[in-house]
Protein backbone atom coordinates (compact mmCIF):
# COMPACT_ATOMS: atom_id res chain seq x y z
CA UNK A 1 0.00 0.00 0.00
CA UNK A 2 1.39 3.32 -1.03
CA UNK A 3 1.79 6.18 2.04
CA UNK A 4 0.32 9.46 -0.09
CA UNK A 5 0.95 11.43 3.34
CA UNK A 6 4.25 11.16 2.48
CA UNK A 7 4.05 11.89 -0.97
CA UNK A 8 2.08 15.25 -0.19
CA UNK A 9 4.49 16.07 2.25
CA UNK A 10 7.53 15.70 -0.06
CA UNK A 11 5.88 17.56 -2.46
CA UNK A 12 4.89 20.78 -0.32
CA UNK A 13 8.68 20.87 0.53
CA UNK A 14 9.56 20.69 -3.11
CA UNK A 15 7.53 23.59 -3.40
CA UNK A 16 8.45 25.70 -0.76
CA UNK A 17 11.63 25.02 -1.47
CA UNK A 18 11.78 26.29 -5.10
CA UNK A 19 9.61 29.02 -4.04
CA UNK A 20 12.47 30.31 -1.75
CA UNK A 21 14.84 29.86 -4.46
CA UNK A 22 13.43 31.91 -6.84
CA UNK A 23 12.29 34.53 -4.73
CA UNK A 24 15.85 35.00 -3.67
CA UNK A 25 16.91 35.42 -7.46
CA UNK A 26 14.53 38.09 -8.34
CA UNK A 27 15.43 39.90 -5.30
CA UNK A 28 19.32 39.45 -6.62
CA UNK A 29 18.47 40.15 -10.01
CA UNK A 30 16.57 43.32 -9.60
CA UNK A 31 19.51 44.61 -7.29
CA UNK A 32 22.00 43.78 -9.82
CA UNK A 33 20.37 45.31 -12.82
CA UNK A 34 18.94 48.30 -11.20
CA UNK A 35 18.85 51.95 -12.44
CA UNK A 36 20.03 54.46 -10.25
CA UNK A 37 16.99 56.77 -9.35
CA UNK A 38 19.13 60.09 -8.18
CA UNK A 39 18.79 63.26 -10.72
CA UNK A 40 20.21 66.94 -10.83
CA UNK A 41 17.17 69.80 -11.38
CA UNK A 42 17.16 73.27 -11.04
CA UNK A 43 16.67 76.75 -12.10
CA UNK A 44 18.13 78.45 -15.17
CA UNK A 45 18.28 82.57 -14.75
CA UNK A 46 18.92 84.55 -18.30
CA UNK A 47 19.41 87.90 -18.97
CA UNK A 48 16.12 90.23 -19.63
CA UNK A 49 17.90 91.49 -22.44
CA UNK A 50 19.40 89.01 -25.09
CA UNK A 51 21.66 91.47 -27.40
CA UNK A 52 22.44 88.36 -29.63
CA UNK A 53 19.17 87.42 -30.32
CA UNK A 54 18.55 91.43 -31.17
CA UNK A 55 21.65 91.59 -33.21
CA UNK A 56 20.75 88.49 -35.64
CA UNK A 57 17.32 90.33 -36.34
CA UNK A 58 18.82 93.54 -37.04
CA UNK A 59 21.44 91.39 -39.66
CA UNK A 60 18.89 89.38 -40.93
CA UNK A 61 16.38 92.61 -41.81
CA UNK A 62 19.64 94.06 -43.82
CA UNK A 63 20.94 91.42 -45.31
CA UNK A 64 20.14 91.92 -49.46
CA UNK A 65 19.12 88.23 -50.27
CA UNK A 66 16.71 88.39 -47.42
CA UNK A 67 14.83 91.22 -48.76
CA UNK A 68 13.38 89.39 -51.96
CA UNK A 69 12.06 87.24 -49.20
CA UNK A 70 8.23 87.66 -49.06
CA UNK A 71 7.85 87.54 -45.15
CA UNK A 72 11.62 89.03 -43.78
CA UNK A 73 9.27 92.16 -42.81
CA UNK A 74 7.43 90.03 -40.45
CA UNK A 75 8.65 89.70 -36.89
CA UNK A 76 10.25 85.75 -36.65
CA UNK A 77 9.20 83.62 -34.16
CA UNK A 78 10.82 84.10 -30.99
CA UNK A 79 13.44 81.66 -29.97
CA UNK A 80 12.31 79.47 -27.00
CA UNK A 81 14.68 79.13 -23.90
CA UNK A 82 15.38 75.65 -24.86
CA UNK A 83 16.00 76.72 -28.21
CA UNK A 84 19.17 79.13 -26.79
CA UNK A 85 20.25 76.89 -23.93
CA UNK A 86 22.07 72.89 -23.22
CA UNK A 87 22.98 72.00 -19.90
CA UNK A 88 24.62 68.88 -20.07
CA UNK A 89 27.24 66.78 -17.72
CA UNK A 90 30.51 66.88 -19.29
CA UNK A 91 32.66 64.12 -17.35
CA UNK A 92 30.35 60.96 -16.86
CA UNK A 93 31.19 56.92 -16.76
CA UNK A 94 30.89 54.72 -19.42
CA UNK A 95 27.47 54.03 -20.29
CA UNK A 96 25.70 51.41 -22.39
CA UNK A 97 25.59 52.17 -26.23
CA UNK A 98 21.78 51.15 -26.52
CA UNK A 99 20.99 54.52 -25.04
CA UNK A 100 17.46 55.22 -25.54
CA UNK A 101 18.19 58.66 -26.74
CA UNK A 102 17.38 59.18 -30.10
CA UNK A 103 19.76 59.10 -32.71
CA UNK A 104 18.15 61.49 -35.33
CA UNK A 105 17.91 65.47 -34.87
CA UNK A 106 17.11 68.25 -36.87
CA UNK A 107 18.42 72.02 -36.84
CA UNK A 108 15.92 73.35 -39.18
CA UNK A 109 16.22 76.80 -41.81
CA UNK A 110 13.07 78.51 -41.31
CA UNK A 111 12.73 82.45 -41.31
CA UNK A 112 16.43 82.70 -42.47
CA UNK A 113 17.55 81.23 -39.01
CA UNK A 114 18.58 78.50 -37.83
CA UNK A 115 16.72 76.68 -35.32
CA UNK A 116 17.51 75.79 -32.57
CA UNK A 117 20.43 78.31 -32.25
CA UNK A 118 22.20 75.33 -30.25
CA UNK A 119 21.48 71.50 -30.69
CA UNK A 120 23.01 68.75 -28.07
CA UNK A 121 23.05 65.15 -29.76
CA UNK A 122 24.34 61.76 -28.56
CA UNK A 123 28.16 60.58 -30.90
CA UNK A 124 26.56 58.74 -33.42
CA UNK A 125 23.15 60.72 -34.48
CA UNK A 126 22.46 62.09 -37.59
CA UNK A 127 21.39 65.59 -37.97
CA UNK A 128 18.99 66.77 -40.78
CA UNK A 129 19.06 70.12 -42.10
CA UNK A 130 15.57 70.92 -43.86
CA UNK A 131 15.49 74.27 -46.05
CA UNK A 132 11.85 75.25 -45.06
CA UNK A 133 11.92 78.72 -47.02
CA UNK A 134 11.84 79.68 -50.22
CA UNK A 135 15.44 80.44 -51.44
CA UNK A 136 18.46 78.70 -50.93
CA UNK A 137 20.31 77.57 -48.37
CA UNK A 138 24.37 76.52 -47.99
CA UNK A 139 24.55 75.02 -44.63
CA UNK A 140 28.38 74.58 -43.83
CA UNK A 141 31.13 74.42 -41.25
CA UNK A 142 34.79 74.24 -40.58
CA UNK A 143 34.61 72.73 -37.24
CA UNK A 144 37.80 70.44 -36.14
CA UNK A 145 35.14 67.71 -35.25
CA UNK A 146 33.53 67.41 -38.29
CA UNK A 147 34.16 70.04 -41.36
CA UNK A 148 31.82 69.87 -43.77
CA UNK A 149 29.66 71.81 -46.68
CA UNK A 150 26.47 70.80 -47.89
CA UNK A 151 26.20 72.98 -51.13
CA UNK A 152 22.66 74.95 -52.11
CA UNK A 153 19.61 73.43 -51.89
CA UNK A 154 16.14 75.23 -52.27
CA UNK A 155 13.03 74.58 -49.98
CA UNK A 156 11.33 71.50 -49.16
CA UNK A 157 14.94 69.82 -49.92
CA UNK A 158 17.34 67.87 -46.68
CA UNK A 159 20.67 67.08 -46.04
CA UNK A 160 22.44 65.18 -43.48
CA UNK A 161 25.48 65.37 -41.54
CA UNK A 162 26.28 61.93 -38.74
CA UNK A 163 28.27 63.56 -35.85
CA UNK A 164 30.73 60.45 -35.13
CA UNK A 165 32.69 62.49 -32.73
CA UNK A 166 32.63 64.54 -29.75
CA UNK A 167 32.54 68.24 -29.58
CA UNK A 168 31.76 71.42 -30.66
CA UNK A 169 30.56 72.24 -34.01
CA UNK A 170 30.27 75.52 -34.79
CA UNK A 171 27.48 76.09 -38.38
CA UNK A 172 26.77 78.93 -40.63
CA UNK A 173 25.31 79.73 -44.07
CA UNK A 174 27.21 80.66 -46.74
CA UNK A 175 24.65 82.98 -48.39
CA UNK A 176 23.35 84.17 -45.03
CA UNK A 177 26.47 85.04 -43.34
CA UNK A 178 24.59 86.20 -39.99
CA UNK A 179 23.38 82.88 -39.79
CA UNK A 180 24.61 80.89 -36.50
CA UNK A 181 23.74 77.62 -34.65
CA UNK A 182 25.93 74.98 -32.66
CA UNK A 183 26.14 71.48 -32.47
CA UNK A 184 27.33 70.09 -29.11
CA UNK A 185 27.92 66.41 -29.66
CA UNK A 186 28.38 65.13 -26.20
CA UNK A 187 30.05 61.69 -25.48
CA UNK A 188 27.03 60.82 -22.47
CA UNK A 189 23.34 60.85 -22.85
CA UNK A 190 23.08 63.28 -19.95
CA UNK A 191 21.73 66.48 -20.76
CA UNK A 192 18.72 68.56 -21.39
CA UNK A 193 17.10 71.72 -22.58
CA UNK A 194 15.15 74.04 -20.10
CA UNK A 195 11.42 74.52 -20.08
CA UNK A 196 10.00 78.33 -20.26
CA UNK A 197 10.35 78.94 -16.96
CA UNK A 198 14.01 77.96 -16.35
CA UNK A 199 13.61 74.58 -15.05
CA UNK A 200 15.36 71.65 -15.94
CA UNK A 201 15.88 68.20 -14.67
CA UNK A 202 18.68 65.62 -15.43
CA UNK A 203 17.18 62.26 -14.62
CA UNK A 204 18.91 59.05 -13.89
CA UNK A 205 21.94 60.15 -13.02
CA UNK A 206 24.97 57.38 -11.23
CA UNK A 207 26.29 58.30 -8.43
CA UNK A 208 29.88 60.18 -8.30
CA UNK A 209 31.45 63.84 -8.98
CA UNK A 210 30.98 65.22 -12.31
CA UNK A 211 31.21 68.75 -14.06
CA UNK A 212 28.44 70.09 -15.59
CA UNK A 213 27.68 72.85 -17.79
CA UNK A 214 25.65 75.54 -19.80
CA UNK A 215 25.73 76.27 -23.13
CA UNK A 216 23.39 79.95 -23.63
CA UNK A 217 23.72 81.00 -27.10
CA UNK A 218 27.06 81.26 -28.84
CA UNK A 219 29.48 79.53 -25.68
CA UNK A 220 29.73 78.22 -22.20
CA UNK A 221 28.85 80.50 -19.51
CA UNK A 222 29.24 78.38 -16.74
CA UNK A 223 30.51 75.09 -15.07
CA UNK A 224 29.79 73.81 -11.54
CA UNK A 225 31.56 70.32 -10.06
CA UNK A 226 28.67 68.71 -8.27
CA UNK A 227 28.72 65.35 -6.40
CA UNK A 228 25.49 63.20 -6.53
CA UNK A 229 24.86 60.52 -4.43
CA UNK A 230 22.77 57.39 -4.66
CA UNK A 231 18.63 58.45 -4.99
CA UNK A 232 19.46 61.91 -4.17
CA UNK A 233 17.39 64.95 -6.04
CA UNK A 234 20.54 67.58 -5.90
CA UNK A 235 19.48 71.04 -6.85
CA UNK A 236 22.16 73.16 -9.02
CA UNK A 237 20.86 76.15 -9.71
CA UNK A 238 22.20 78.85 -12.64
CA UNK A 239 22.04 82.67 -12.69
CA UNK A 240 23.77 83.48 -15.82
Amino acid sequence: MVNTSFRITNSLKKIVYYSIFFCSFQVTFSQDTGKSSAEIRGTITVPKNNEVIEDLYHKRALNRYAKHHGGVNKTPKPYSLSEQCVIYIESAPQYSSSSERQRRAELDQSDLMFRPLVLPVLVGTTVDFPNRDELYHNVFSYSSVKEFDLGRYPKNQVKSVTFDKAGTVQVFCDIHTYMFATILVLDNPWFTTPSEDGSYVLSNVPPGTYQISVWYLRKKVDTKTVTVKENQALVVNFEL
